[in-house]
């Protein structure tokens, strides 16, 4: 069996993302173990206190109607943006 460091589990955690499959369809296509892929996708969130995948979570953010930006923060962290680029940011997801 391949050991992987964990900038390869990092690439393929991403890949996984990207492919739009289920965990489970990933791994079977990519013959790699479901729960080696659970495991190191733990160890890697758990080492980088970050969050892979970002389903079902909420960022607030404040919306202040006297100025032009929008204002996210999350954690110690703040990021003010144009309001007319955040229009363009969500138009070109559509």
């Amino acid at each position: 069996m391949k050991r992987r460091t964990k900038e390869e589990w990092n690439n393929i955690i991403n890949n996984q993302i990207s492919s739009g499959l289920s965990i489970k369809d990933y791994c079977i296509k990519h013959n790699i173990s479901s729960s080696n892929f659970y495991k190191n996708k733990k160890l890697l969130a758990d080492d980088s206190n970050d969050v892979t995948e970002c389903d079902n979570q909420f960022l607030p953010i404040q919306v202040c109607d006297y100025d032009d930006k929008i204002t996210f923060k999350l954690d110690n962290h703040t990021i003010e943006c144009n309001k007319e680029d955040i229009k363009l940011i969500l138009g070109g997801l559509i």
